[in-house]
């Protein structure tokens, strides 16, 4: 399949269909996975291993809230990815319950990259200047969207990204 093809049933999800992960480790793996490289016409940095469920819940997240929330700083050209599939528990804690990475569920963006140029940080940007306002709005946003969503006001491990993941809970989001 070409790198750059319509996926997930979606002609505004890019990427290619990936191989079957099946791990060894009880709790990892993805039976269908995707590589998406871009969705609304806005580019990862690098190619996120996740599921169509996963892929769907960050474009709806791009048009809905990402790209409005940059509209008049510059638009967005590119979200700054640092984490999709990965066989491991939470925060790489040893003991800890699988992480929503571990099924490719998950994906963790550090910032984003503006057609101007210039590179909005969530580590850097999320308490001060001029896109301290519009990482907020894309954080709540995205609450709903996903079933779980933590930013730097969670905890240490989510300082310097937004960890989004599709997990559903009876009593309804995880937001902080």
């Amino acid at each position: 399949m070409a790198q750059d093809a319509k996926i997930c049933g979606d002609r505004k999800i890019r990427g290619e269909i990936a191989a079957p992960i099946m791990s060894k480790n009880s709790g990892c793996g993805i039976v269908s996975p995707v590589r998406v490289t871009s969705v609304d016409d806005v580019a990862l940095s690098t190619p996120a291993l996740i599921d169509c469920t996963t892929a769907k819940a960050l474009k709806a997240w791009v048009k809905k809230s990402a790209k409005p929330a940059f509209k008049r700083k510059g638009k967005l050209a590119q979200l700054q990815v640092v984490a999709s599939y990965s066989c491991r528990t939470r925060n790489n804690k040893p003991g800890a319950k699988m992480s929503e990475h571990s099924l490719g569920h998950a994906i963790d963006i550090a910032g984003f990259t503006l057609k101007n140029g210039e590179h909005v940080s969530v580590l850097n940007d999320w308490g001060k200047g001029k896109y301290r306002k519009p990482l907020k709005r894309v954080h709540a946003n995205a609450c709903g969207i996903f079933g779980t969503v933590l930013g730097p006001n969670s905890d240490v491990y989510h300082r310097d990204h937004f960890h989004f993941d599709t997990a559903r809970y009876r009593s309804g989001p995880y937001c902080r």
